[in-house]
């Protein structure tokens, strides 16, 4: 699929990144928490937790020269046993055992899921958390109050994609990838659906990497503590 061929072969500056971790998840985690970076891009995010003192940091991302540059930036701030925790992974599997996970992060990545890798994809991510483990997602949520993405949100919908898809093009127009704008609903029937519970929404407004004001949200999800899941015997 051309979005995923896209994300894979982007070179580690250009790979959009523009949401700072939101304070409510420090009230979630603590410095002996396993952490994930899921789409951890060129270790941006990682290297922020780091420098705040949470040094269980892993990450996966399923473009290999970003999941090489988080390594080596991390590595550079001393992190121990870069090299075994950033991992290339597929675009519904996540290349990390389960129940091994205090806590998922997923910055701006759900934006890029296309539609058939969802609920895989939250699945896997409940596979990997530790009962009572926490999901944090922050993400860019449907805004028809702004032209532009109205505009965009019908062009897609005329192509034939579902509700909230939309081509992003090149200068030359031509297809780079597939975004999708959640709703919250749609949010909470992927939560229902791989078994866990949101324990946090918050609503914000932030702006993309190329500046433009968008609706966005933050929620915390749990894992239940009677999920059955143990830590499997694997030391990263």
């Amino acid at each position: 699929m051309k979005s995923y061929d896209t994300w894979k072969s982007l070179s580690p500056e250009s790979i959009p990144s523009s949401l700072d971790l939101f304070p409510v998840i420090f009230n979630y985690i603590s410095p002996v928490s396993r952490i994930l970076d899921l789409g951890c891009g060129a270790g941006r995010t990682c290297a922020a937790l780091f420098n705040k003192g949470y040094f269980h940091i892993y990450g996966a991302d399923m473009n290999p020269a970003a999941t090489a540059a988080s390594r080596e930036k991390l590595a550079g701030l001393g992190l121990a046993a870069a090299d075994d925790r950033f991992k290339i992974s597929g675009k519904d599997r996540i290349p990390f055992p389960g129940g091994f996970f205090d806590c998922t992060i997923c910055q701006a990545l759900w934006t890029s899921v296309l539609a058939e890798d969802r609920a895989p994809l939250m699945k896997d991510i409940c596979r990997v958390l530790l009962p009572g483990g926490i999901l944090y997602i922050a993400d860019f949520v449907r805004s028809p109050e702004f032209p532009l993405y109205r505009d965009r949100y019908s062009d897609g919908v005329a192509k034939g994609y579902d509700e909230g898809t939309f081509e992003v093009t090149g200068e030359d127009g031509e297809l780079k990838f597939l975004a999708h704008h959640f709703t919250i609903d749609e949010f909470d029937e992927l939560f229902r659906s791989a078994g866990l519970r949101p324990v946090h929404h918050q609503e914000t407004q932030v702006r993309t990497h190329t500046g433009n004001l968008i609706n966005g949200v933050v929620i915390l999800a749990v894992k239940p503590q009677d999920s059955g899941m143990k830590a499997e015997g694997i030391q990263l």
